[in-house]
């Protein structure tokens, strides 16, 4: 399968330069005010926090896989968090009289749920209809309960004490944590085949440096020193490899996003439809390859690679009576205005023939304004279904012993006559007949005899009427003949031409009965129109009259 995305290496010592120059910087401002650093790198991984639920919310409609949307709700709540213990820091005095204890609690409540989130996100893996109103709610009842035991009851335990600097729970609590993100780490990798390889990189990576991060938290004494300044770049680095792995990639890659689950779903729905026999197409308008399956091309007779199926070359292949509709069809579905395409037409096929299709498909990929950026689908044949609906369509129109038309077909076929007659101001002649003796022959011969008999007539009207002539059986031994741009003025010599080849007819038989007719003629006069039943009592009546000389 063609590849529809292409990533361009771009020269790693720029970013790195760049990631250096901004920790020199955050460095230099830590030596300046250390509230200010401070602020600054917990803004950072605030805004990446609010920036991956962003990204998760408003995909979660088209991801098929809940982990980014588990992480996306999970970073909100450490990003709000995170928010307060910003706020709370010594230093900003918003929260009078808490000291250093109360943004050292937050800290520790806040890496507590980040790293059981990654650990829990990691099981989510293989669940796809996770449900987020009750994720949500966990979240806030998690959190509510946090803040109401460490600013309401106040029973959060301790984890500085001014002078002593970290307690012990403070300690344990990091290494606990580290803990807790290593077994992320293991159960992530134990799941490896779910992520794209470099992104499964950029979360271990973002990962170990959490756990240098919470290790650093350790060892200092104040809430301004030097491990307190390294944790801090470890946090940042940290966030910037989660912004990597999940913004850049869900930015970038908007069909990929984290997963290869769309890989996966492809090659599941190429293998189904080998299964099922039907071909694929997809059509990338970004990157201006459109691609077409195997049996695709099989279906129209050609090998593959024999010919390239362009959207110019399907519409060449179109039949001229479906072209303009299904065009429209799938210009409509491009632009939004249908929620899915399809269609059933014909296609050229190599030998010239045409083959009956129904094409179906489905817009899977949008830009931020809009527009497709991926339309995809699927071919059917459809040639022996359609033979049959024809079948289907000749048996209800068709009379099955003589293979003239039958009553009901007849009649609308009158009815549309009627109106084309009356429209193009000409007139239109009808003929009912019936066999004469007809029962005779069924009772003395039998009825195979008869429907022998009722064979030869309709054979007779065919070798003796016009192309454009409609012949009808109406039941029985009577028929119904429809004679478009006619009138009484050639009735005679219609019935000449009759007489005349039933003569030559009952010569050619040699039965030890004769094939008569009797006829009775009316005619459609625009002038003065008449309705079908009215021309068919008048020309029933007329054959009757026959039948008595």
């Amino acid at each position: 399968m063609e590849e529809f995305h292409s990533v361009s290496k771009k020269p790693i010592y720029i970013p790195l330069l760049i990631g250096v120059l901004l920790l020199l910087g955050l460095y230099l401002t830590s030596l300046y005010h250390y509230l200010l650093f401070h602020s600054l790198a917990e803004m950072f991984s605030i805004v990446i926090a609010f920036s991956i639920f962003v990204l998760a919310w408003n995909c979660r409609k088209i991801i098929d896989n809940d982990y980014l949307i588990f992480l996306g709700i999970a970073y909100l709540f450490v990003g709000f968090i995170d928010i307060i213990h910003t706020l709370g820091y010594v230093g900003m005095g918003i929260f009078i009289g808490y000291g250093s204890n109360l943004p050292t609690q937050l800290w520790i409540a806040a890496r507590y749920l980040e790293s059981i989130s990654l650990l829990i996100a990691c099981f989510i893996l293989d669940k796809r209809k996770m449900k987020i109103n009750f994720i949500l709610l966990g979240y806030i009842i998690t959190v509510s309960l946090l803040f109401l035991s460490i600013f309401y009851w106040k029973i959060f335990p301790s984890c500085f004490v001014e002078g002593s600097g970290l307690t012990p729970f403070k300690k344990i609590s990091e290494y606990i944590i580290s803990l807790i993100l290593a077994a992320a780490i293991f159960f992530l990798l134990k799941r490896k085949e779910k992520f794209d390889h470099q992104v499964l990189q950029w979360l271990v990576i973002s990962i170990l440096l959490t756990i240098a991060s919470e290790l650093a938290f350790t060892f200092y004494i104040s809430a301004y020193g030097l491990s307190n300044l390294i944790g801090h770049i470890f946090k940042i680095i940290s966030f910037y490899f989660i912004y990597q792995a999940i913004i850049v990639t869900g930015l970038t890659k908007p069909h990929e996003l984290l997963f290869r689950n769309l890989q996966e779903s492809e090659e599941e729905l190429s293998y189904a439809l080998k299964a099922t026999n039907d071909g694929m197409w997809d059509s990338n308008f970004e990157s201006g390859k459109f691609y077409k399956s195997d049996r695709y091309y099989e279906m129209l007779g050609y090998n593959p690679g024999e010919i390239t199926i362009t959207p110019k070359v399907f519409e060449e292949l179109l039949h001229p009576e479906d072209k303009e509709r299904v065009l429209q069809k799938i210009q409509e579905c491009i632009e939004g205005k249908t929620k899915d395409y399809s269609a059933e037409f014909r296609l050229k096929t190599r030998s010239g023939k045409w083959k009956w299709i129904l094409g179906r498909g489905k817009v899977v990929s949008h830009d931020s304004t809009g527009k497709a950026l991926r339309f995809l689908g699927t071919h059917v044949d459809i040639s022996q279904r359609k033979e049959a609906e024809e079948k289907m369509k000749k048996l209800a129109r068709i009379d099955s012993l003589t293979g003239c038309y039958n009553r009901r077909c007849g009649l609308e076929l009158l009815d549309r006559q009627l109106k084309l007659s009356h429209r193009s101001k000409s007139p239109l002649l009808l003929a009912f007949l019936d066999i004469d003796g007809f029962k005779s022959i069924n009772d003395n011969f039998g009825h195979d005899e008869g429907d022998k008999v009722l064979k030869e007539v309709v054979k007779l009207f065919k070798s003796t009427l016009r192309e454009i002539d409609i012949i009808c059986r109406m039941g029985g031994d009577e028929f119904l003949l429809i004679f478009p741009d006619s009138s009484l003025k050639e009735a005679p010599l219609i019935k000449e031409r009759l007489n005349k080849d039933l003569t030559k007819l009952n010569q050619t038989l040699k039965k030890p009965y004769k094939i008569e007719l009797s006829v009775g003629l009316s005619e459609y006069n625009p002038d003065n129109p008449q309705s079908a039943d009215e021309l068919i009592r008048i020309a029933d009546k007329k054959m009757y009259e026959d039948k008595k000389k």
